[in-house]
């Protein structure tokens, strides 16, 4: 069970001999990934991710599970691992990357949320707007002490940090994608919206050593985990 945005991409890749379910909350990405990535060994569903275990045909029917960037867009995530867990068979195995809490506070989307609140012409477009967007703030042991309480045997963890560096193109598409404020601009601004955001993130974060890029640092919550 992979969720889409992670898996469409390599969906035909995958060996002929395996069957593989994505699955994701959006109807729309589902969608895309049926109309975009078929393959005979794969199906794609729309369901939640705290609540998959309890189709009763899914549980203890999948070898692997994968959530890669995920999680931190899920209310009460706890849930979603021990739901999860539920459709491992015995002996299991998961690997997931959550997005992990900067300590320096300078994740990249909160740092752009608050510029388009604060800004003049966009701030009214998205001032009522409430990111879902979270993070994972436990550290490796509590990390590890709630997959253990959420049915999973065992939990290796580490934090993994990794610097991206992003062309205006990018950035921008990157925003377009994952940014939630952004299906609230009209259409016909939302070249003018990009530039300016793009614009900002250049004067916060442009790197030195390749003028017209920027540098984003991120942190990363990396499990591996099995029943």
């Amino acid at each position: 069970m992979i969720p889409v945005r992670a898996y469409k991409r390599d969906a035909q890749n995958m060996t002929p001999m395996a069957h593989t379910e994505g699955i994701d909350a959006s109807e729309k990405m589902v969608t895309v990934a049926v109309k975009t990535n078929s393959a005979p060994h794969v199906t794609y569903s729309q369901w939640d991710a705290r609540a998959v275990g309890d189709i009763p045909d899914w549980r203890k029917r999948f070898d692997k599970a994968v959530r890669f960037f995920v999680l931190h867009w899920i209310p009460e995530e706890t849930q979603a691992l021990r739901s999860i867990s539920a459709c491992l068979k015995p002996g299991g195995q998961a690997l997931f990357i959550i997005r992990f809490e900067n300590r320096d506070d300078s994740f990249f989307l909160p740092r752009a949320t608050s510029f388009l609140k604060s800004h003049e012409k966009w701030g009214a477009f998205v001032e009522d707007y409430k990111s879902s967007l979270h993070f994972w703030d436990l550290s490796v042991p509590e990390t590890q002490k709630v997959f253990k309480a959420r049915g999973w045997a065992e939990a290796k963890c580490e934090v993994w940090r990794h610097e991206q560096v992003l062309s205006e193109i990018q950035l921008k598409l990157f925003l377009d994608t994952c940014l939630g404020e952004t299906p609230l601009i009209p259409a016909a601004a939302l070249e003018d919206y990009l530039q300016d955001l793009w614009q900002w993130a250049l004067d916060r974060y442009g790197d030195k050593t390749q003028p017209g890029h920027v540098l984003i640092t991120l942190e990363f919550m990396v499990v591996h985990a099995w029943k």
